[in-house]
This record gives structure tokens, C-alpha cells and sequence, in this order.
């Protein structure tokens, strides 16, 4: 006999397993067939949640970096309550590092949504639209010209990881990280009253 949920609580459900089997095995030839067949539904069932695959794989990104940037701020805050941009980005790259499985092939997936035809393309090409927030809120409050601060933080840190993805015996992106992290945060000028503080 199958389960009655919720409305909320089937979705909640759907969102989940999507996840979860794309974390573990990625999201080639994902498709709403095979999504309803990993949650014991009829396809017609699922599409009455999620009408497209564009529609559901919004919810799990979403609900990914959502869930990822809580974690990256309580890595961030760890030894020190006060966040600064050069202590996110160290948490950051730290946050994936500890997830190499899942963050190969989510970086994966954002590579092939390159293509405009992909499901999940206008959900990246919106993130790539505007600067995600709390890291541009921290440059603003310390560096001029935070919106180039973010590009290029955003440039090396997704070059980084490419690398990463494609070369996973031979890459070790938080030591790589550490050997560049100085050389960028010392291209960007703080503001006259940040000059002298330590990150």
C-alpha cells in the first residue's frame, strides 16, 4: 500500500531523491520518467508536481545552495563570529572539498547547462546574472570596486574547481587554492578604513 502525503510532503520527497541521486551518480540522462521511478510514481503522478524537468531540477538547485550556503557560513564562523569575505571564500572552497562526490557532479551538471537547451540552464544563467549575495554584501563593506572583487574571486575559484572535475587523481583544489588565495585577495584594494585589518 503507497504512503499518503501531503502535497508538500510528496514534493519535499521528490526534491530529495532528485538530489540525492545526482549527488551519487550525476544527473546524465536524468529525466522526469526516471525521476518518478526512483520515487515509486507514475510519471503523470510527478508531472502533476513538477510539469517539466526544468521546474523540478529549480527546486534542487535551489534548495542545494540554500542548504550549502548555511553551511559555508557556519564553516566561515567557526573560529571566529566575524564573516569576512577572504573567511567565506576559504569556507567555501573547504565546504566542497569535504563533499568531492556530490561537487564533481553538480559542477558537472553546471557545465553542461552551458547549453541553453539544458533544463537547468536559465536556473545557472540567473545565478551567473546577478552576484550571489552575501559575498558581494562583504566586499561592498570591504574592498573598492566589489563587483570586480566578486568576478574575479568567482573566475578563480570556478577554474579551480573545472580542474578539479576533469582531473580529479591530480587536482587538489583546497592546496591550490591555498598557494593563490594570497596572490588574488593581495589584487584587490580594501577600503582606507579596512587597510590595515587582518582577515
Amino acid at each position: 500500500m503507497k504512503r499518503r502525503l501531503t502535497v508538500e510532503a510528496r514534493r519535499a520527497e521528490i526534491i530529495e531523491i532528485t538530489r540525492r541521486r545526482i549527488a551519487e551518480e550525476g544527473a546524465a540522462g536524468l529525466s522526469l520518467r526516471e525521476v518518478a521511478r526512483w520515487c515509486d510514481m507514475s510519471a503523470p503522478g510527478l508531472t502533476h508536481h513538477f510539469p517539466t524537468l526544468r521546474d523540478l531540477m529549480d527546486e534542487v538547485l535551489a534548495q542545494r545552495d540554500a542548504e550549502d550556503l548555511r553551511g559555508i557560513q557556519a564553516l566561515a564562523r567557526a573560529d571566529d563570529d566575524h564573516l569576512t569575505l577572504r573567511r567565506l571564500a576559504d569556507a567555501s572552497v573547504q565546504y566542497y572539498v569535504e563533499r568531492p562526490e556530490e561537487t564533481r557532479h553538480f559542477d558537472t551538471l553546471e557545465a553542461e547547462a552551458m547549453s541553453p537547451a539544458h533544463p537547468a540552464h536559465a536556473y545557472f544563467a540567473a545565478i551567473d546574472s546577478h552576484t550571489r549575495g552575501l559575498g558581494l554584501t562583504l566586499a561592498r563593506e570591504e574592498y573598492e570596486d566589489p563587483e570586480t572583487v566578486i568576478a574575479v574571486l568567482k573566475v578563480v575559484v570556478d577554474g579551480l574547481r573545472k580542474r578539479w572535475v576533469l582531473l580529479p587523481e591530480n587536482a587538489d583544489l583546497w592546496g591550490d587554492w591555498v598557494r593563490i588565495r594570497d596572490t588574488v585577495f593581495a589584487g584587490f584594494t580594501p577600503l582606507p578604513d579596512k587597510a590595515s585589518e587582518t582577515p
